[in-house]
């Protein structure tokens, strides 16, 4: 049969587009039968042989069995090989960062009381995220200053506002020794927006400047 169609393809008279047709043949029936000697080594493996006067080919219960086992099977070693969304190594490394320690704030002049931070900070170590939020807005958002901003930002991210965590995090100045944590989950609240434009530039700077968080930004920098 494979050599009626390479006779024919051999045809200097045979036009181009009916020797792509026969080639487009020929490689057709080169991978049913390759599927064929699979789906056939796959169901011997499960203990499904093929007896004389029944073919497992022209059974269809069979052969719909033995499809839809192999389509099963590819999808989930694709799934396993398939690295991870943006979106998801960005929550998972949300998740097990969390919580980020952070120091007992000292409170400064005009800044909200030193018994609200300890109080939201008590919350957030204990994984309260959504109280230790609630806390920290009972006072005037321009009262915070940059450590309670940071642990309202970081609650905020860890509770999934993420939008509202980059409204906290992009306040935190360049200056302040919060910065490259703050940036980092910036980076990653980005990535849970779909702001991938930003996401990508502040991770790039994070790899850059090699701060703490540098291995984590190239990581989601190759999933971005």
């Amino acid at each position: 049969m494979k050599k009626k169609y390479v006779d024919q393809l051999s045809n200097d008279d045979l036009p181009e587009e009916k020797k792509e047709q026969l080639l487009g043949a020929l490689f057709q029936k080169h991978f049913d039968e390759e599927n064929k000697k699979n789906w056939a080594s796959q169901l011997e493996e499960q203990g499904v042989y093929r007896k004389p006067g029944l073919s497992v080919w022209k059974n269809p219960k069979l052969m719909a069995a033995a499809s839809i086992a192999l389509l099963l099977c590819f999808v989930a070693i694709w799934k396993i090989s398939a690295p991870p969304s943006a979106e998801t190594l960005a929550r998972q490394m949300i998740q097990s960062g969390a919580p980020v320690r952070l120091p007992v704030a000292t409170r400064g002049n005009g800044d909200a009381p030193a018994e609200v931070y300890l109080t939201a900070l008590a919350h957030y170590e204990k994984r309260r995220y959504a109280n230790a939020v609630e806390t920290l807005r009972q006072v005037d958002p321009n009262s915070l200053n940059i450590p309670q901003r940071v642990l309202l930002g970081l609650s905020l991210v860890y509770a999934e506002e993420y939008p509202a965590a980059i409204a906290e995090l992009e306040q935190i100045p360049e200056t302040s020794s919060y910065i490259h944590l703050a940036q980092w989950y910036l980076t990653l609240s980005y990535v849970q927006t779909h702001q991938r434009d930003k996401a990508r530039a502040m991770a790039e700077s994070i790899v850059q400047r090699k701060t703490a968080y540098a291995t984590q930004a190239q990581q989601l920098l190759n999933a971005l």
